[in-house]
């Protein structure tokens, strides 16, 4: 492309001037077909393109201006800036037949007016207008007024034409996209962008470095993805975070509510997987890790809202505050993946009355986990390695390592409600394993601590967790090597399990520096 558009600009040294210039799937057409042209056929060998004229008797020139424009390619010569321009219109609100209250109670909460000029990087200027009716503040609408937003896009290039356009049109989606997430309200992208007018190029440039204009933020937080982030960060966390900015596009746009639920969950997905080839590895775990990390306190406030429990089917009762996040960050992914291998659930509500509105409050708050995971990750980018080999601890255990079943199978088995019991219990257990406190068991008063070093007692839904931290040591001759006896011993319940044994346990023996580094880390 840059090659192509090298030899565009050249042209007019040799007083070949093209006004137009077109492509097909196997070759680039510069001129007008009804006059005098030149085609460049795609090649698989360097420079891969083999320049035509539709007059063989000016080959020979052509040929020169190839060779030229060869000259700026291998000099890595991107020729300056080219400007294009668009604009991005809000979607108007609409009242799907599917959720009719979604769409609206999510715009109210979430719009954001901005007016005025801002910029994405260097290179990208925004220009937010909003389109107020006359009588706007007299009708104290609950709405945000419509918004225009100009896009002007600085491209490299020797001047407008394929490389650039390409340029320009591959980045305006992910401009579009936040947007959308800056204004709380979904744009519309236009059908095509042009090289801007000549009479603005003069005040593109002097905008494009001007201090005052400010970078496009979202509560705080600078959306530009195109400078900081592309470089500190490298090039898979800029494609993880377009990624993450695309899909909230998307299920902000959604009429059903599972799948823009699905897609709010993916968006946050998005961000947790590594480019490598353990990046399937672990999925839940990982999803869970890291979003307790990176955002507790937005998890906290999904926990404290008033529908939380209605929403997600978790109950608070007495459990500690990582629990329900760690709770309710397994139930949004069991959620997605449900909905993706299962398929959709009828969803139709219309304007019923006694609608069950659970399904509109988890699609905000949802919203909130995509919007607050995306946020918090632009303001402190990571990467899991949960999955990679090397780094998970020795001890964990998955369901099948415990009871020797796939869950999938254990819940037609042994039924949901026990193996929602079950898989609660490894939890704890790889907690205990992990030298940390049990997710969801709490301190069984009733039981009185024993003088042996530290063991602690817990009740559970169905199971009593124990996990044993006795002194003992081993021999060296006449001399004892202290230590300890450390691990959990779970105890089910005659509801869960029931037999000569219904016990599961792992007690190994710690020196007591490797005890303290196992419970300290």
């Amino acid at each position: 492309m840059l090659l192509a558009d090298w030899f565009n600009n050249l042209g007019g040294e040799f007083g070949m001037e093209f006004t137009q210039h077109s492509a097909s799937e196997q070759a680039f057409t510069i001129g007008a077909p009804n006059a005098f042209y030149v085609t460049a056929h795609f090649t698989n060998d360097s420079p891969f393109l083999r320049f035509v004229a539709s007059d063989a008797s000016r080959q020979n020139l052509v040929d020169e201006i190839v060779a030229k424009a060869i000259d700026h390619v291998n000099q890595q010569d991107f020729g300056g800036l080219v400007w294009y321009s668009t604009w991005l219109n809000e979607v108007d609100l609409a009242f799907s037949s599917f959720s009719p209250i979604s769409s609206f109670l999510q715009r109210l909460g979430s719009q954001t007016r901005i007016t005025g000029w801002r910029r994405l990087g260097a290179n990208v200027l925004l220009e937010f207008v909003e389109q107020i009716p006359p009588d706007w503040a007299e009708s104290k609408p609950i709405l945000a007024p419509k918004c225009v937003v100009n896009i002007h896009i600085a491209t490299p290039g020797p001047s407008a034409g394929y490389f650039s356009s390409h340029i320009a049109h591959g980045v305006i989606e992910t401009v579009g996209a936040i947007c959308t997430l800056a204004l709380g309200r979904p744009v519309e992208l236009p059908h095509a962008i042009f090289p801007a007018e000549a009479e603005m190029l003069a005040d593109l440039e002097r905008r494009r470095s001007d201090p005052e204009i400010l970078t496009l933020a979202r509560k705080g937080i600078s959306l530009d993805i195109f400078s900081s982030l592309a470089i500190d960060g490298g090039l898979d966390l800029f494609r993880q975070v377009r990624a993450a900015l695309v899909t909230f596009d998307a299920a902000v746009r959604q009429d059903r509510n599972p799948v823009s639920a699905i897609l709010y969950v993916v968006t946050g997905e998005c961000l947790t997987k590594p480019n490598t080839s353990w990046r399937f590895q672990r999925l839940t775990k990982r999803f869970i890790e890291f979003f307790d990390e990176l955002m507790p306190s937005d998890l906290d406030q999904i926990v404290a809202h008033g529908n939380f429990e209605e929403a997600f089917g978790i109950r608070r009762g007495t459990r500690t505050a990582r629990a329900l996040r760690r709770e309710l960050l397994k139930r949004i992914y069991g959620y997605r993946s449900g909905q993706l291998h299962e398929g959709l659930e009828p969803s139709y509500q219309g304007f019923g009355v006694g609608l069950d509105a659970s399904a509109d409050v988890r699609r905000g708050l949802l919203a909130d986990f995509a919007e607050a995971a995306i946020l918090r990750y632009l303001a402190a980018p990571r990467s899991s390695l949960v999955g990679h080999p090397a780094a998970e601890h020795e001890g964990d255990m998955n369901f099948e390592d415990l009871f020797h079943i796939n869950p999938d199978t254990a819940k037609t088995l042994f039924g949901e409600a026990t193996c929602h019991r079950l898989q609660l219990a490894l939890d704890d257990f790889n907690a205990a394993l992990s030298g940390k406190p049990p997710l969801h068991a709490q301190v069984d008063k009733d039981v009185p601590l024993p003088a042996d070093g530290g063991t602690t007692f817990y009740k559970g839904d169905g199971y009593k967790l124990t996990i044993v931290k006795s002194l003992n040591g081993i021999m060296r001759g006449e001399e004892y090597i202290h230590g300890y006896i450390y691990g959990p011993i779970i105890s089910f319940e005659s509801n869960v399990m029931t037999g000569n044994f219904p016990n599961i346990q792992h007690l190994t023996f710690y020196t007591g520096y490797e005890l303290r580094k196992l419970l300290t880390e």
